[in-house]
């Protein structure tokens, strides 16, 4: 056991001070030993600070007005990675350990830039089937409707997957359901206190009224379906990073 928290403790150092990149990869590296051997992290160091202090506020996105679909895909990825989200204003808000919102904020990064490039290639090629009729399609509402379709369906992907570990675990890393499950209810549980004692209203996934495109909503649900879930982290650089 004594290993095992040296390597997460490793991890968590990589995971603060790290490139962007790299403290991704230790961040889930990190979370997945966790579960694997069902340690808290009140039990990495007996002078670390109490577990509810460990929640950290984050900033996930400012905008100068809210996007829906940003905001529901902030909601299904903070519940798949033991984080909650708020709106403040029209900006995204994320509050969870160090650890599971680096998790959180890369998974988000990285599934917005996916999203924007599956609808401008969508629209490329809606312009190129229909060039004498695209501008009477308004392009900038069919884009929006496509943006709320492709969120709708990786956030029902995430919810699946969160379903699947919870009733599965994670085989490949020998992580029961049980072990899983407990993981979710400890995290829940530390996230509730925090949000309590800061008086914050959470805000959750909201059903947007601007579907005015019915093919664009249809046709980025379909695209939903090409957008990889995984975090792209190699195993082996995840190796190395242990051995280092």
């Amino acid at each position: 056991m004594d290993s095992v928290i040296g390597k997460v403790k490793k991890l968590l150092v990589l995971a603060e001070r790290g490139t962007e990149y790299e403290a991704a990869i230790a961040a889930a590296k990190a979370q997945t030993l966790l579960m694997q051997h069902n340690i808290d992290l009140s039990q990495i160091d007996p002078g670390e600070r109490q577990v509810d202090e460990q929640v950290q506020e984050w900033l996930l996105e400012a905008m100068s007005r809210r996007q829906i679909w940003k905001g529901n895909l902030a909601h299904a990825i903070a519940e798949a990675n033991f984080c909650r989200m708020w709106w403040l204003g029209p900006d995204i808000k994320l509050v969870g350990k160090a650890h599971n919102v680096e998790i959180a904020r890369h998974l988000y990064i990285y599934l917005v830039e996916a999203v924007e490039r599956v609808t401008k290639e969508a629209l490329a090629v809606e312009r190129d089937n229909y060039r004498d009729t695209f501008y009477l399609m308004r392009p900038r509402a069919w884009a929006n409707s496509f943006r709320l379709g492709c969120t709708h369906r990786l956030c029902n992907r995430l919810l699946e997957q969160k379903q699947r570990m919870e009733a599965e675990g994670l085989p490949e890393a020998k992580v029961s359901a049980l072990t899983c499950l407990e993981a979710y209810s400890r995290e829940s549980e530390v996230l509730s206190r925090w949000i309590a004692r800061q008086q914050i209203q959470l805000g959750g996934k909201v059903k947007s009224q601007a579907k005015t495109s019915l093919s664009g909503y249809q046709a980025g649900k379909a695209a939903g379906d090409s957008i990889r879930l995984n975090r792209q982290i190699s195993a082996r650089y995840s190796t190395r990073l242990l051995r280092g």
